[in-house]
């Protein structure tokens, strides 16, 4: 069952980096990921996220303007510029600046902290649930935090029973 984040109206959600990541480019979920994120800034929403989202949305904006930049489909030819041009990595840098103002700028989104035992469980969750690391991740931290929905378009989330998605 499809939960459209639109619905979303009480109780602590986590958020996912496609939502930050559909905020800052243009696609079919942009007017969805910011109308919620409008919630979050208006304390309408008790929102959470962690670092590991941060740098995850950050990593995928970076690799996209490269993308653009470039006018290439190949990711591994965009970090390969990072490393070698410096002018070309501030242009890709540029829309990080500019997502961790917005992420700054929502005082009433709350980072959750990562611990060793959040990290630890990547390999139980990533095999009770088949999720990637970082979603493992998310997961557990979402666990110890009591956070039971989740604000994303990643359909491996639909897997844990104890949470609840919510798309855009």
């Amino acid at each position: 069952m499809r939960n459209e984040l639109a619905g979303f109206r009480e109780g602590p959600i986590f958020i996912d980096a496609n939502i930050f990541v559909y905020h800052a480019a243009e696609s079919k979920y942009t007017e969805s990921a910011t109308a919620f994120l409008e919630k979050v800034e208006n304390n309408e929403v008790e929102a959470f996220t962690s670092p590991a989202v941060i740098d995850e949305a950050a990593y995928i904006l970076i690799i996209n303007k490269g993308l653009e930049i470039l006018d290439s489909k190949s990711p591994r030819k965009v970090r390969e510029m990072i490393e070698k041009d410096r002018n070309f990595a501030q242009k890709c840098y540029s829309i990080v600046k500019d997502f961790i103002g917005f992420i700054k700028s929502l005082e009433t989104l709350k980072l959750l902290e990562i611990t060793d035992d959040d990290a630890f469980k990547i390999y139980d969750y990533g095999t009770e649930y088949l999720l990637h690391p970082k979603d493992s991740l998310h997961l557990a931290v979402m666990k110890r935090y009591r956070i039971f929905d989740i604000a994303t378009n990643d359909s491996d989330f639909e897997r844990v029973e104890w949470i609840k998605v919510w798309n855009p």
